[in-house]
Parts: structure tokens; C-alpha cells; sequence
């Protein structure tokens, strides 16, 4: 049995197995082998529960300190002389940006084939 570590030996391909003992079968037969492949050790993992609760405790930490000192009574003030043709307009817009990159995204598969509307609604 072979015992050498493998390395870079740096000499000509047609030399390799001559100056590099660990190119030869029998050093590499025993990796080859698929009864010598060893499971990994199990490591003891996070529960999958406790990355989306430390998200949301962050999120609610960061909400309740934001809105700790919120002016609610001038929020208020605000909605009411709001113009509300430009809350309009903003919703338009918002929407049709949708429409946009549907289709933007439509031109972009065409050439692969672009899926119906009936298969991705």
C-alpha cells in the first residue's frame, strides 16, 4: 500500500508516473473504491425554527423602536390635506410597471422559447 501524500512533482507529462510515485494504480486503487468513502460525522445543526424567529424578533425590535416616538396625531394631518391625485397617479404607475416587465420578460425568452399566458397564470 501506497502511502504518499499527492503533490505537484513539476515535470513533464510523459515523466509523471515516473518521478511521481503517486500517479501509479496501486497508490490511487484505494480512493477509488466506493466501500472506503466514509459518511461524514452528523453534526448537530440550528433547529430550521430558529433562523426565521431571530429574523422576525429583528424585524419587531426595529419596528417597536422606529415607531416608539411616531407623531400619529401629525401622520393624520398629513392624510388629510394629502392630494390624493398624485397617490392616484403613483398607483398607476406602480401597476404598470408590472405590465412592463411582463413583457420585458417575454422579449427576453422569446428566443428560448417564452412559456403561454394560460401556463404561468
Amino acid at each position: 500500500m501506497c502511502d504518499y501524500q499527492p503533490r505537484l512533482c513539476g515535470v513533464e507529462e510523459t515523466r509523471l508516473v515516473a518521478a511521481c510515485p503517486a500517479l501509479s494504480w496501486e497508490c490511487w486503487w484505494p480512493y477509488t473504491r466506493m466501500d472506503t468513502v466514509e459518511a461524514p460525522p452528523k453534526r448537530r445543526g440550528i433547529p430550521n425554527w430558529l433562523v426565521p424567529a431571530i429574523g422576525y424578533s429583528v424585524s419587531a425590535a426595529s419596528l417597536t423602536w422606529v415607531f416608539w416616538k411616531f407623531p400619529y396625531a401629525q401622520l393624520a394631518d398629513h392624510l388629510r390635506t394629502l392630494e390624493w391625485n398624485w397617490v392616484a397617479l403613483a398607483i398607476l404607475l406602480e401597476v404598470a410597471v408590472y405590465f412592463f416587465d411582463a413583457w420585458r420578460w417575454g422579449v427576453l425568452l422569446r428566443p428560448v422559447g417564452a412559456p403561454d399566458r394560460k401556463s404561468v397564470v
